[in-house]
């Protein structure tokens, strides 16, 4: 045992020596310590860490969220539906929502949109394209062209004539976002054609056609002085026969906030300027202007309350015989919204307003005037509505009344007496009017698939000629019904709109019938990027007459083909 020690103490100090002997600039060969057999005993075992599987969900591309609202409940505000300038019925088939389709290859980088044509029965086309191209991260470009034409139909079994019509209608916008405004610009115009066929004077059918070309310029700042400030300017020629009657308008609408800490200063104002007869916009043969002064009084999640006055004036060289030609106007305005309960709303609103009509106004709605209509505004001194909506989820339902007063109100009256079987032509007068509207709107989206919308309403009155409301219907409403097919792969929808009586001038004496018209339409989806289209509509128990004179065709049907990319 001693001799083994000994040994191995002998050992160390010579490898010590011979290390401390070494060239310290040498570079010494380490020996080769790399194992060329390995022996494993016993039992071997390799244990890897643990690992868990995400769920199919997971494996999903995360969806952009909106931020909701601070209070957490939906947020709704009034809606308002004016009873006597709804549009002429039309029961088009609604576009179709391309959310979710995969795109063909765009034609220009980035670029996106629709083509979609069709026809029908009475000879009906119809072409329309949505087109939409981001020239920069933060400007993007936009062309919307519509088209439609009819050769018509027959609407009276002792006269040669037909409703036949060409219109068509286009815009182009530019649109560019900065961090804290925007702007968007756009120019846009149209042309109309149709006959006035229920002028029965032994002369051959009046023809009328109207041309229009705008532009329009908004700016909104979102932050230091919010403000939103509109420009517009548009000029439109209104020919009948060998009569041209020519339009051109300036407008313009602002609105700024101002916080004073404590409260909140909304000024809002608007003006319109209008030309007639060749004359330029701002010689002001027909003016409005409309000044709102808004002190935000309560601004909570839960109670929102405004108060404030209005300054309302107009004038024109253009107003019908005995007509008052200039007029101001002094309002209040208030507005009170109060969330009781996370789904419920109780709301009251009185805001005056003043409107300058044009010719291309009035003939929007009524496209059968005389060839120089009166023309002036319509003033709302009274406008107050209550209400109470109620939004669970996807559903909204919005229960409302209102009063409104009007020392000047736009009304349409026949130029001529029925019964002289003649001119049915109207006219545009302005009265003094008091009306009352009892309403209810609902909305449905996208819920299990359905989705639709209602609005139906109930209005009486009088004007200080009579009792009548010439052309206001005594009840109307809409309705739209429709179901998407899973994996969006077709749609359809149901149509229903009517009106009720109407009085034919202000004594209230003379009314004319309601109508009632039906429409189904349709979408399937043939491949990716392809639609088959089809319609049926303004199917009615009567002749679907809104102004008398002027029957519209029923049971209009047809298809079309819709190109998306």
């Amino acid at each position: 045992m001693m001799r083994s020690v000994v040994l191995s103490v002998l050992l160390l100090l010579a490898g010590v020596s011979s290390t401390w002997a070494q060239d310290p600039d040498s570079d010494p060969a380490l020996p080769e310590i790399t194992p060329r057999e390995i022996e494993i005993r016993g039992e071997y075992r390799v244990v890897f860490p643990s690992l868990e599987r995400p769920t199919l969900q997971e494996l999903q591309p995360r969806t952009r969220v909106q931020a909701l609202p601070l209070e957490g409940v939906p947020s709704a505000s009034p809606i308002e539906f004016e009873v006597d300038a709804l549009p002429p019925l039309n029961l088009d088939p609604p576009e179709a929502d391309y959310g979710g389709r995969a795109p063909l290859p765009p034609l220009l980088s980035g670029m996106n949109g629709s083509l979609e044509v069709g026809g029908g029965r009475f000879t009906e086309r119809r072409a329309a394209t949505d087109l939409q191209l981001p020239v920069s991260a933060r400007t993007s470009l936009q062309l919307e062209g519509d088209y439609e034409g009819m050769n018509g139909a027959q609407p009276f079994d002792d006269r040669d004539v037909r409703t036949a019509f060409d219109r068509g209608e286009g815009a182009l916008s530019l649109s560019h976002r900065g961090g804290t405004w925007g702007l968007t610009s756009s120019i846009d115009g149209g042309y109309q054609q149709y006959d006035l066929y229920g002028v029965n004077d032994g002369q051959p059918v009046p023809e009328r056609s109207i041309g229009q070309l705008g532009t329009t310029h908004t700016l909104h700042v979102h932050e230091g002085l919010p403000l939103t400030w509109t420009l517009g300017y548009e000029a439109h020629d209104l020919e009948t026969e060998d009569l041209t009657f020519s339009t051109q308008r300036f407008h313009t609408d602002l609105e700024a906030t101002f916080d004073l800490s404590a409260i909140a200063v909304t000024l809002r104002g608007n003006a319109d300027v209008a030309g007639h007869g060749g004359n330029a916009a701002f010689s002001g043969d027909s003016r409005s202007g409309a000044l709102h002064g808004i002190v935000q009084i309560v601004d909570r999640p839960d109670l929102r309350v405004e108060g404030g006055a209005a300054i309302l004036g107009a004038a024109t060289d253009e107003a019908p015989l005995g007509a008052s030609t200039s007029n101001t106007y002094g309002a209040p305005y208030g507005l009170v919204e109060w969330r009781f309960a996370p789904m419920w709303m109780l709301y009251a609103e009185q805001v005056p307003s003043i409107t300058l009509h044009t010719p291309i106004d009035l003939l929007r709605t009524n496209p059968y005037m005389n060839a120089r209509p009166g023309l002036g505004a319509t003033a709302r001194t009274l406008d107050a509505t209550a209400g109470l909506q109620w939004a669970p989820g996807p559903v909204q339902v919005d229960v409302h009344g209102g009063v409104a007063s009007s020392p000047s109100r736009r009304f349409f009256t026949l130029a001529s007496a029925p019964t002289y079987d003649a001119q049915y032509t109207y006219d545009a007068q302005y009265l003094d009017a008091t009306t009352w509207t009892l309403g209810l709107d609902a909305t449905l989206q996208a819920h299990a698939r359905w989705f639709g919308t209602m609005a139906v309403s109930y209005t009486g009155g009088s004007v200080d000629a009579g009792d009548g409301l010439p052309f206001v219907p005594s009840a109307q409403g809409e309705a739209t019904v429709g179901y998407q097919f899973p994996e969006r792969q077709a749609r359809l929808q149901f149509h229903l709109r009517g009106q009720g009586t109407r009085d034919l001038d202000a004594t209230g004496e003379a009314t004319a019938d309601g109508f009632v018209g039906v429409g189904l339409s349709g979408e399937v989806q043939i491949v990716p990027n392809i639609e088959v289209t089809a319609y049926v509509q303004d199917i009615g128990a009567n002749d679907m007459t809104e102004w008398p004179g002027y029957p519209q065709p029923t049971a209009r049907v047809g298809a079309g083909l819709r190109l998306l990319w």
